[in-house]
C-alpha cells in the first residue's frame, strides 16, 4: 500500500512538473496579492483605517496591473508550453490553477463582507480601490 502511494506522489510531482511554470507562478502571484487585499480588507475597522488601506490596495493593483502586463507579453511562451502538455496534464494544470484563483476570490470577498459591516465600508476611496484591484485581478 504505501509503495503504491510512493509511486501515486512522484506521479504528480511529474505531472506537475510538466504544467507551465511561467502560468502557474503568475497566477500563483496574482493570488497571493488578491489574498493579501483581503488581509488588508480585514484589518481594516474604521473610517481612518479605510484612507491607508486604500493607499496599500492602490499600490497593489498597481502590481498586480504590471504583472498582467509581463504575463501578456509572455504569452507565446506560455502558450508553448501548454501545448507541450498531454490532455490529461493540461485539464489537470488549468483545474489548479481555477482552485488557486477561486480560493482568493473567497478571501476577496471574506475581505469585502467584512468592510460592509464597520465603517471603513463607508469609504468610497476604499471602495474604489477595491473596484479597481478587482477590475485587474
Amino acid at each position: 500500500m504505501k509503495t503504491r502511494h510512493i509511486f501515486a506522489t512522484i506521479a504528480a510531482g511529474f505531472a506537475l512538473s510538466a504544467c507551465s511554470d511561467t502560468a502557474v507562478d503568475y497566477n500563483n502571484n496574482a493570488c497571493d496579492k488578491a489574498e493579501k487585499v483581503a488581509e488588508i480588507l480585514m484589518d481594516c475597522k474604521t473610517w481612518e483605517d479605510a484612507f491607508d488601506a486604500a493607499d496599500d490596495i492602490h499600490s497593489i493593483a498597481d502590481d498586480l496591473e504590471a504583472l498582467a502586463e509581463a504575463r501578456r507579453k509572455d504569452r507565446f511562451v506560455i502558450e508553448d508550453e501548454e501545448a507541450d502538455m498531454t490532455n490529461e496534464e493540461y485539464d489537470k494544470y488549468k483545474e489548479e490553477m481555477s482552485k488557486r484563483r477561486d480560493e482568493a476570490r473567497k478571501k476577496l470577498t471574506e475581505g469585502e463582507k467584512h468592510i460592509n459591516g464597520n465603517d471603513a465600508g463607508k469609504s468610497a476611496t476604499l471602495r474604489y480601490a477595491v473596484s479597481r484591484f478587482k477590475k485587474a485581478f
